[in-house]
């Protein structure tokens, strides 16, 4: 037999490939891999607690091999190559990691990581655009509690394969933009630099204008001067109010102080500035269709019952809560 006879016999025989006993192995430390990825990606402690039982097994089974006999050893061996050499196991292998990453493609994790470490604030995850938001996707919204204790918080949402559109928000504040969520890529916001102020409009109403609003006959409304949405409408009276996305922003002590400065600036009697300023402090809310934010302006109009435009101007939001001095 020549030299080229004996290599071909080599190649072409019951060595080639690789055996079945190292496909499955392969298939299984392939599919142990993948666990523990998605793992470490979607869960806080899941890859410690996936990794906890394998790693003593490993070393107790380790160091019990080495004191039994070779005996023992030998059939144990030969009945292990028999049992991961089966075409079946490997197929069930294959079909059980397969049925995981298909699984995996439709769901992934929002990681919520609090920077104030003395924050305590609930994150409502919303599905769809916070441009436009969709009243049964807000009743539905998850409640993310976020603290020092808490942080980071995974929470597990239900996505398509191609995505799914999210945004967030708290009692003051909203996430700087949509966010897509794609399976095997957690979502992580750090809370809260990933999110700005919402703003809060307190319709104040001039004493001017309090014998008009008497009639209860005005309507405010206040509409988006780009798309023409409208965001909020009330029928005004004498009292003041407070236009929010949830609830709004509370009257701290620097807000009462600038209405007062406002008020003394017209008036330095307290007979004027006093019941103006429990007129102003007791508001009603008025619900917005979207966050509103620092930097944007609004159109704002008072109509009549006749739908008669009596006044209309324009509020550019530039503080948390944001005076809107009703006077037509």
């Amino acid at each position: 037999m020549g030299e080229g006879q004996v290599t071909a016999g080599v190649r072409g025989g019951p060595s080639s490939g690789l055996p079945p006993l190292f496909r499955t192995l392969a298939a299984l430390v392939v599919l142990d891999a993948l666990v523990g990825l998605w793992l470490a990606l979607h869960t806080r402690d899941g890859l410690a607690l996936f990794l906890t039982p394998q790693l003593p097994a490993l070393g107790v089974g380790g160091l019990m091999w080495g004191f039994l006999p070779e005996e023992p050893k030998k059939r144990f061996g030969v009945w292990l190559d028999g049992q991961l050499s089966r075409r079946a196991l490997l197929w069930g292998i294959i079909g059980l990691g397969t049925a995981a990453v298909v699984a995996s493609l439709f769901f992934s994790t929002v990681v919520l990581h609090s920077i104030d470490p003395s924050a305590t604030v609930v994150v409502q995850a919303v599905r769809g655009t916070r441009e436009r938001p969709d009243t049964i996707q807000l009743r539905e919204a998850a409640a993310i509690r976020l603290n020092r204790l808490t942080s980071p918080q995974y929470h597990h949402v239900m996505t398509p394969p191609f995505g799914r559109q999210l945004w967030f928000y708290t009692g003051t504040h909203v996430s700087t933009r949509d966010w897509t969520l794609r399976p095997w890529l957690p979502l992580v916001l750090q809370y809260p630099d990933d999110f700005e102020p919402m703003v809060t409009v307190a319709v104040l109403p001039d004493e001017s204008v309090l014998p008009r609003l008497s009639r209860r006959d005005a309507v405010l409304r206040v509409s988006d001067p780009v798309t023409e949405e409208l965001l909020a409408a009330a029928t005004l009276d004498r009292h003041s109010f407070l236009i929010a996305f949830g609830d709004p922003l509370g009257m701290d002590d620097d807000v009462r102080a600038r209405w007062r400065r406002w008020l003394e600036a017209l008036s330095q009697d307290t007979g004027f500035v006093n019941p103006m300023m429990a007129r102003w402090a007791a508001a009603t809310p008025i619900p917005a269709a979207r966050p509103l934010r620092v930097g944007e302006t609004l159109l704002w109009e008072v109509v009549d019952g006749a739908a008669k435009v009596l006044h209309r101007d324009t509020l550019a939001l530039k503080h948390a809560v944001q005076d809107l001095h009703l006077v037509f």
